[in-house]
């Protein structure tokens, strides 16, 4: 399994460079998995085209 990691400062276009690389990697029949860690700004998933926001990984694990 390779892994990716995109990281920098806010404002540098790490969401795009993300979207487009995962894009890319599914035409080439690769598997893609994102794993958005950045909780002040929950978009990504709009330029992903998902309409819902995905929940939080605590929800998922039961909650607190």
């Amino acid at each position: 399994m390779q892994k990716v990691s995109i990281a920098g400062k806010g404002g540098t276009g790490k969401s795009v460079l993300t979207v487009l690389l995962a894009r890319v990697l599914q035409e080439m029949d690769y598997h893609v998995l994102i794993v958005d860690g950045d909780e002040s700004n929950p978009g990504l998933y709009r330029m992903l085209g998902f309409h819902h926001g995905p929940r939080d990984l605590i929800d998922l694990f039961g909650g607190p």
